[in-house]
């Protein structure tokens, strides 16, 4: 149920996103970083966020008392949703942002209403450290028409099996609703795009997965093995922001500065410029890793998810290496 409602709310709010766009100007425009041919409306996040919220609060709300959760959760993405909408308007910088994004793991932290100053800080150093970086980690993924919509559904999903396995039926319902929002807004980003995610769609939807690694890994009776799961489903934006860093710093180039030699420009390149082609190998590659990941997860005190995590980053190296990834050139 939260994954169809979250399609129809995530569907109705990119469609309303895209004609509020226009009226306020919020445009992408073409340039030689992006490729798209005219000017795309660029707040489809929106939608994303309508279908989450729409969705999950009403089925959380008669699954009992959830307040606990719901608040710090709806505060929290509230105010990265905010710093993405605001750089998405009228632009931010790089040290601004992270600011915000700070903000957003400290309310969600305060939120929770902790009675010990030590758990507290331990938790906020961890929502930060996780949402902080998969929020950036995305916002470099959103590169191509349907890339991460689609990349960001299906772990989504599969945290939603994470989370029944777990017995958290709320998370589950949320990333449920997360999916269905991203499948919603994807039916108007598939390529070619009529409208962009932006900042407040990428930005959200790290900072969503991110607190639920927190919740469903590092809160689990035994996080160090859990979070090997959790290493196999995020592993291909994860290996792609490497690739970045490690590019970048090598290419002296400036790790803040954008290029088109991330893993879905390569392969893109590589298949002519089918943008489709592109999306369907690396959904299909998250979907494996996925998979694998929840296998690992219900396997904790078997020998070889840590094993697997190791073979699949290699795996992944490799290829990006063989794409050109890893060169500046």
């Amino acid at each position: 149920m939260a994954l169809i409602l979250g399609f129809l709310f995530g569907l109705v709010g990119t469609a309303i996103s895209m004609r509020l766009a226009i009226r306020v100007g919020a445009l992408d425009y073409p340039n030689a970083i992006k490729i798209h041919s005219s000017p795309t409306p660029t707040i489809g996040g929106l939608g994303i966020l309508s279908g989450s919220a729409f969705a999950s609060l009403p089925l959380m709300y008669l699954s009992g008392n959830y307040w606990s959760i719901a608040l710090p959760m709806i505060l929290g993405s509230l105010v990265i949703f905010a710093v993405g909408l605001i750089d998405d308007l009228a632009g931010l910088k790089p040290m601004q942002k992270v600011v915000g994004q700070v903000l957003a793991a400290f309310v969600y932290v305060v939120m929770s209403m902790h009675t010990r100053i030590d758990l507290a800080v331990s938790e906020f150093l961890w929502v930060t450290v996780l949402t902080v970086g998969l929020s950036n980690s995305f916002n470099l993924f959103d590169g191509i028409d349907g890339v991460l919509a689609g990349t960001a559904a299906l772990m989504a999903l599969a945290g939603s099996v994470v989370a029944r396995m777990s017995g958290d039926p709320y998370w589950s319902i949320i990333l449920l609703a997360v999916a269905g929002g991203c499948i919603g807004f994807l039916v108007f980003n598939l390529p070619p795009a009529k409208t962009f995610m932006g900042d407040c769609g990428s930005l959200y939807l790290g900072y969503m997965l991110g607190l639920a690694i927190y919740r469903l890994g590092f809160l689990a009776l035994r996080p160090i093995r859990s979070v090997f799961g959790w290493l196999l489903i995020m592993a291909v934006p994860i290996c792609d922001t490497a690739f970045a860093i490690v590019r970048r710093t090598l290419g002296r180039s400036g790790v803040l500065l954008g290029d088109r030699r991330h893993i879905y420009d390569r392969l893109s390149h590589c298949l002519d410029g089918d943008v489709l082609k592109t999306d369907l190998i690396i959904w299909s590659m998250t979907a494996v890793l996925s998979l694998l990941g929840v296998c690992a997860i219900r396997n904790l005190n078997s020998y070889w998810p840590p094993i697997l995590v190791i073979i699949a980053y290699i795996v992944l190296f490799y290829v990006g290496r063989l794409l050109g990834c890893l060169s500046s050139d």
